[in-house]
């Protein structure tokens, strides 16, 4: 049941806060698993844009493509886990004050795009690659850049890893190490780290989704990057640990360079630090115009 619940959607309800839950509803969790609603979109971009639709085995999917004049290059974004895109709208607003055409996708469950499953980054390396690919057809440059938030940038290793895409840099915020360690803390905050749980929703997980999924493992992928990565982490993240974040960072062969935010936990970079994550992003693209 956990596993199923995990990887998918329902229809309707709440989903659980891993700070603001009571006893009950953790009880509940823990033996029944946590329902996650299927993300939608529930507001539109607030510029120009074009609907997308593009389909592979997957199914189809659903992005936003919004272009400059006269832009410098363009870059894909990748939401996180049980999010859509949204709800990163926000950052797609920054690169296209820094002159970049942005295509936000819903990858395969989330959103508008179709199927009602989320594989934490598996399945979802052949969406990143589609987009990747579009961009290469829609980019009069070569220059085509992938950011991730969590799960996103979880997709963006793998699919550089499995897909065989090369961006010409990338950019990815707070990758959990493992799939187990990401449901290791999952159990963790619900107040059971020590009953192998983890390990059950791995396997099952993995079973009944069709792969192995104790072989997801960002940090593995991160040993295939050999282009210019900037790679930003929250000091006040509670689902990725320091130690993971170092690992994964560690792991990346090509360029590349930290970003910690001392007062941002898991998501909302741009929004709770927006001043020092602009400009750090700003330095890394101006890199790649000199």
């Amino acid at each position: 049941m956990h596993a199923y619940k995990f990887t998918h959607f329902s229809e309707g309800g709440k989903r659980l806060s891993s700070t603001n839950i009571t006893t009950s509803q953790k009880i509940k969790a823990l033996f029944l698993g946590a329902n996650v609603p299927r993300p939608q979109n529930k507001i539109l971009p607030k510029v120009k844009y074009k609907e997308v639709v593009q389909e592979n085995e997957n199914g189809k999917l659903h992005s936003w493509w919004m272009t400059k004049e006269n832009a410098k290059g363009s870059i894909a974004l990748f939401h996180g886990y049980g999010a859509c895109k949204a709800s990163i709208l926000p950052y797609a607003y920054a690169f296209l004050d820094l002159d970049y055409n942005v295509l936000l996708m819903d990858t395969s469950g989330s959103g508008d795009s179709e199927g009602n499953y989320c594989t934490i980054g598996v399945k979802e390396a052949k969406d990143a690659k589609m987009a990747f690919d579009f961009l290469v057809e829609n980019t009069p440059n070569d220059n085509v850049f992938l950011f991730g938030e969590s799960m996103g940038a979880a997709t963006i290793l793998r699919s550089i890893a499995h897909e065989g895409i090369k961006p010409k840099g990338i950019i990815i915020q707070c990758p959990f190490e493992s799939m187990l360690t990401a449901t290791k803390s999952r159990f963790e905050n619900l107040g059971a780290p020590f009953l192998g749980l983890g390990h059950l929703l791995v396997f099952w997980g993995g079973v009944q989704n069709g792969f192995n999924a104790f072989k997801h493992s960002p940090m593995e992928y991160a040993k295939s990057v050999d282009v210019p990565t900037l790679y930003f982490w929250g000091a006040q993240d509670p689902l990725v640990r320091p130690s993971e974040t170092q690992n994964v960072f560690e792991a990346i062969s090509g360029e590349k360079e930290l970003v910690i935010l001392e007062n941002v936990g898991h998501n909302g970079h741009i929004q709770d630090e927006p001043t020092k994550w602009i400009s750090s992003v700003r330095i890394f693209m101006n890199k790649f115009e000199e």
